[in-house]
Order: structure tokens, then sequence, then C-alpha cells
């Protein structure tokens, strides 16, 4: 099968583009020009005949070439952001929705049918934050299509390289005392990236996928005071969490978060209060062949692999 991947420089859809070739699958990457070197660092020589750019970018105007999905026979588009900057044309709606639709178009003028899409927990149309209404769009505009599609909803997704894990947990917990925002209740239902990328192309191998929503999380629900905990003895050692109400940091939020040197948005506060955890996710693991790894193992797994080598370790 040959797949069109979006978004296969970044967390997940590295995860997802090794994982297709592993199966022996072909793969035409869209990415934007600037990418292909980091695109070509992550595939194994043996594997890169397998392996096709096109320029583009789902989120700008004519960002998608006429040809771009030309002998595909699926789509997997995994684009999104979770932060918006739109002094820089980065928005929500431009990319979640614009950048769908724009696919789907692709998918439509080369006669594709099969389409997979990554939306998110907590997705739905009264949503609080703009993140979740246009993930909820874009859903909406994939459903009113004539694809064959699949969509993914996971919750906190982990890994080395993941945003989450080494922005917020890796991060807040190094210096040993770290702030638990919302005191430290909000509890996820996190699941390591190799598993949903194995579960996404699972998915688009197994024809009984089609027309699902797929509700992805691990096995365990964790608040974010256990998973802060848990980063901390994956680095090996405590960590001191100093409760922290979302109220205090607000005001921060509503003066800085236009700058991205500053932590958190308020979207993500929003979300962070919201909690996000799984109604069932039963059906993706039976469906979708997934056997959820342990959270801890997960985050000792990232931790060990993002960490630089000493000098002069062997």
């Amino acid at each position: 099968m040959r797949a069109l991947l979006t978004g296969a420089t970044g967390f997940v859809g590295g995860h997802v583009l090794a994982e297709l070739l592993r199966r022996g699958h072909s793969v035409r990457c869209l990415i934007r020009p600037r990418s292909r070197p980091a695109l070509e660092d992550m595939v194994r020589a043996e594997d890169r005949e397998r392996l096709e750019v096109v320029p583009g970018d789902v989120a700008a105007d004519n960002g998608v070439g006429e040809d771009a999905a030309a002998g595909c026979d699926a789509i997997v588009h995994l684009v999104g952001i979770i932060r918006a900057f739109p002094r820089r044309g980065v928005t929500f709606r431009g990319v979640h929705v614009g950048g769908t639709e724009a696919m789907i178009g692709a998918a439509q003028r080369a006669g594709i049918s099969r389409f997979l899409l990554m939306s998110a927990q907590g997705t739905r149309p009264d949503a609080a934050t703009e993140y979740h209404r246009t993930k909820w769009e874009a859903e909406q505009s994939l459903r009113a299509s004539e694809m064959r599609w699949t969509i993914f909803r996971p919750s906190v997704i982990l890994g080395a390289g993941g945003e989450f894990l080494e922005k917020i947990l890796v991060q807040l917990v190094r210096p040993r005392i770290a702030p638990a925002l919302a005191w430290g209740r909000p509890r996820f239902q996190p699941i390591g990236a190799p598993d949903l990328a194995r579960g996404i192309v699972n998915a688009l191998e197994r024809p009984q996928t089609e027309g699902r929503v797929y509700e992805v999380g691990g096995r365990q629900i964790l608040t974010l005071a256990e998973m802060l905990r848990t980063a901390a003895r994956a680095r090996g050692h405590g960590v001191l969490l100093i409760p922290t109400p979302v109220a205090l940091i607000w005001p921060l939020a509503w003066l800085l978060d236009r700058f991205a040197f500053f932590p958190v948005t308020r979207d993500q506060l929003t979300m962070m209060r919201e909690e996000s955890l799984c109604e069932d996710p039963e059906p993706f693991w039976r469906e979708c062949g997934v056997d959820p790894a342990p959270i801890a193992d997960v985050i000792r797994e990232a931790v060990s692999a993002s960490r630089p080598t000493r000098r002069g370790a062997a």
C-alpha cells in the first residue's frame, strides 16, 4: 500500500512513518521543503527507496498540489497544533479545519476513498477551547465527505520528543521542586506514541475500522501529580510538588501566551481543568490490535532516550 502521510516530521508522525515502513508499505510524505533534511535523518537507508517526498503545507493557501496524492491508496492526516500564533498566520482554524479540508480535496482529486484523521479527546461542538472546536469541525468535514474514514481521539500522548512529556513533565521536575497545576488533580489516560502509531497502521490495514471514531488511551488513569512523580522517578530522583491553582497562572497566560517562550496558554489551562479521559478506549485496543504498555514504562523509556549521553560514556 502507498499512503500519503502528513505530519511525518512531528512527534506522532515520526512513529507512524516508522511503523508504516516497518510493515513494508510505501510512504509519500507531504512536508514543508525546509523539513526534508529532518525527515531523511529519521529514515533508515534501507527504507528510503519506499519513501517519497512532496512539498506542501496543508495550512497554506494552495499548499497542497493538484497531484500530491496521485497514485496513493490512502491518506493518514496527522497535522495539528496545540498552540496558535495568529500574528504569524498560524491559527487553529487554518491548520485543523483548512488543513483537513485541503487533504480531503487532494484525496478526491486523486480518487482516494480511505482517510485516517487524528483528532483529540474532548473534541465537541460546544467546547470551551478553540482547539477542541476546530478539531470537531475538521471531523465534521471528513464525515460529510464520501471518504471511508477512521477518526482517532487520543488522550495525552507520551514518548521521547513529545511536548507534554519533555516540556511539561520533565522540565517541571528537573529542579526537584515543581508546581502542580490545578492542585495536581486533573486526570489523564495517557498512551505511548508507539502504541498509538501501531493502532493507526493496524486500522489502515483493517476494513472493519472504517466509519469508526476511536477514543484512544492507555489502561491507567493518572493525575497530573502522579505523572509528575513518575517522571521524577524515571530521572532517578524525587520531587516536591507545590499545589498551584490555575487562577494563579491565568493572568500571566493572558499577558504572555502570545509569545512562544511562555510555557502554557489559556487554552491549555482550560483543557487542564477539563481533564482528558476516554469514555471507552476498549474498542481501540481490540479493533486496532493494541495492548497499551504500562505508562510508567513509557515514561521511563522516553526519559532514557531523551537524555544526552554523557561525554566519555560507553
